[in-house]
């Protein structure tokens, strides 16, 4: 089976981080477990936040729809921030590029396939 994901929608107006949703593989087989990945770029001098934001922010966060059955997705596995100083805050994230990692698991019972499997969610972050 396949993943296909479909292009993303932005906002109209101009972000300071982009985002894609990137597989660690293109097919899968029953009863396998692999990882998607939320990839952020941030613009110079711009960061997103970690699960934990320090004094300020928001974490990313991703609201996933239509999940298929037989496929279970678990939450964002955080890679280790960055600290950042702003006046007498401390607040915890990325700058420039993160992949933010979510496991996810193929069912066993999933018939095998070669139909592809479409994800799809809304994910939003602060920068």
């Amino acid at each position: 089976m396949g993943l296909f994901f479909s292009p993303p929608s932005w906002a109209k107006t101009p972000a300071k981080a982009q985002a894609q949703l990137i597989a660690q593989q293109a097919s899968l087989a029953p009863g396998s477990r692999s990882y998607l990945g939320l990839q952020l770029n941030m613009e110079p001098g711009w960061h997103t936040y970690w699960q934990n934001p320090g004094d300020s922010g928001l974490p990313t966060k991703i609201q996933w729809h239509n999940v298929p059955d037989g496929i279970t997705l678990h939450p964002i596995e955080w890679p280790v921030p960055h600290y950042f100083l702003v006046g007498s805050q401390i607040n915890y994230g990325y700058e420039k590029e993160t992949v933010l990692l979510i496991p996810f698991e193929v069912s066993e019972s999933l018939a095998q396939s070669t139909k592809p499997i479409t994800l799809s969610g809304t994910a939003s972050w602060l920068s």
